[in-house]
């Protein structure tokens, strides 16, 4: 697991398991902060907040690289039905926080739910900062940051021809919007690679660039997963309806910022480019915020050598010699 996917792994697991939430609420209780009363109210939210934590901990043991980081972390030996049912039922019967914390029984199971909940927390910071924070640095507020990814196929490395054709394709890619919008100032840099069995690719430019990059993939992504290989060996007109890309460059030729042609020229080569580097094994770096059932390395595995046979071949790219 590279570094980065750590951290985002890390981040999602805090978030799905409420654990910022769930200490908040406990903290008056275990922090001895005298008799407080536990009405109905107080009931029902630590009802509910408990729910939502072992609904998110099923959700990150459906995913790859959370699930191998519960695991690790033995964070399933509190999430046990069994231990959540029992601070649910000692917390509906008391009458006040004292009422708990006269009992060992009753008090340490959520004395151990609360330290591990605040370590992650605290954990999950530390990461953040010495481990994303410190290797992506300070940026001009204008530019944004955007992580790609390319997949290793069959784990045993990632030949050289096909990064060089990954490169390529981000360099064609950004050469092209940045025509098709008029943005000259705009630079391409890499802030950091990280490796693992896949490799990440932090790229930094205009934030114009990188939203609209990555919302093509997105949208392209949509339109490519949910079918077979050979519905995409047809005319790029498949995929062009619906784009929002499509949509800002009939935009740019009503301002006569460029011509009909040359719109059809980049819609084209944009689109092309982007169906390569998804058949190259390439893509955006999963949100883990929003983890997806359908797992992106096995759906990019059955796109690999996805090509895509244009309505008209574009020009010849700037960046081939």
């Amino acid at each position: 697991m590279q570094t980065i996917q750590f951290v985002h792994s890390l981040k999602t697991t805090v978030l799905r398991l409420k654990a910022v939430e769930i200490s908040d609420f406990l903290r008056p209780l275990i922090s001895n902060a005298g008799a407080v009363q536990i009405d109905d109210a107080h009931k029902n939210q630590f009802s509910s907040l408990l729910f939502e934590s072992r609904v998110g901990f099923d959700r990150l043991a459906e995913s790859q690289h959370t699930a191998k980081l519960i695991n690790a972390l033995q964070i399933s030996n509190l999430y046990d039905s069994a231990k959540l049912g029992r601070l649910v039922s000692i917390y509906l019967a008391a009458a006040n926080t004292q009422a708990i914390r006269n009992s060992a029984d009753f008090f340490t199971p959520f004395c151990d739910f609360y330290s591990l909940l605040q370590w992650l927390v605290s954990f999950d910071r530390t990461c953040s900062e010495l481990l994303e924070r410190e290797k992506l640095g300070e940026r001009p507020v204008d530019e944004e940051i955007l992580q790609v990814t390319l997949m290793d196929y069959d784990g045993g490395g990632i030949e050289a021809d096909r990064m060089r054709q990954f490169l390529t394709i981000l360099v064609q890619l950004h050469t092209d919007l940045i025509r098709a919008f008029n943005l000259p100032t705009a630079r391409l840099k890499v802030r950091f690679v990280d490796s693992g069995s896949d490799i990440v690719i932090a790229i930094q430019s205009l934030k114009v660039i990188i939203d609209m990059l990555k919302g093509l993939y997105s949208e392209l992504w949509v339109k490519v997963r949910y079918k077979d290989f050979e519905d995409f060996e047809k005319k790029i007109d498949s995929l062009s309806s619906g784009l929002t890309f499509v949509s800002a460059l009939h935009d740019q030729v009503k301002k006569e910022a460029i011509t009909v042609s040359e719109a059809d020229v980049l819609r084209v080569r944009v689109l092309s480019e982007m169906v390569k580097l998804i058949g190259l094994g390439g893509g955006v770096a999963q949100d883990e915020e929003s983890i997806e059932v359908v797992d992106q390395r096995k759906l990019l595995t059955e796109k690999r050598g996805l090509k895509l046979l244009g309505a008209g071949a574009p020009t010849p790219s700037d960046t081939e010699e």
